[in-house]
């Protein structure tokens, strides 16, 4: 998995100007009037995605932080199990029990933006490193086992979620109807 250097405080500064110019001007021409672009469903299924959907949850996410947001990062109604619900097959599903929905973080964020990024959601107690390694991993065995065909890895973390770095809970893999893998 690659370490990618946090940009310095100015160029941070200005990426986030350009989000936010691209947000103002360049998406709102894309969004129908007057309504709020809904993506779930509540539906399951019912996501026009024609490729396999690996999901990656934390245990934390639905807890609040209450300093900078009063609610939470990722809420339950619209957190990873909603998202996983609504994939359709095939589809696999995995929750960071102990970890964050920032918990991808570097360790130490630095700038104004992980300043703010590090107080608004709940985050593990411990270092962030095993949770990058846990999602690299399962990103990997993942695209691994639909382009090369090499099933082992991902196999191997769905069957025997203790591999993983950290505790996975709430593992599952649906690969048709009738064949469901869950842990």
């Amino acid at each position: 998995m690659y370490t990618f250097m946090s940009p310095s405080g100015m160029e941070e500064v200005e990426s986030t100007a350009k989000v936010a110019d691209w947000l103002q001007s360049g998406l709102q021409s894309l969004l129908p009037d007057n309504t709020t672009p809904n993506i779930l469903t509540y539906e399951p299924n019912s996501f026009n995605i024609s490729i396999p959907v690996t999901v990656i949850g934390t245990g934390l996410g639905s807890e609040s932080k209450g300093i900078i947001m009063q609610c939470p990062c990722a809420p339950k109604k619209f957190n990873h199990e909603e998202f996983f619900n609504e994939c359709k097959l095939p589809r696999a599903h995995f929750n960071a029990k102990d970890y964050g929905h920032k918990d991808m973080l570097d360790d130490d964020p630095s700038g104004l933006i992980g300043k703010v990024a590090d107080n608004m959601c709940v985050n593990g107690k411990g270092p962030r490193d095993p949770m990058r390694r846990c999602v690299g991993g399962i990103l990997v065995a993942f695209l691994n086992y639909y382009f090369q065909d090499n099933k082992v890895d991902f196999d191997a973390i769905v069957n025997e979620p203790s591999v993983a770095p950290v505790v996975l809970d709430q593992v599952q893999f649906d690969t048709t109807i009738d064949q469901k893998i869950s842990n």
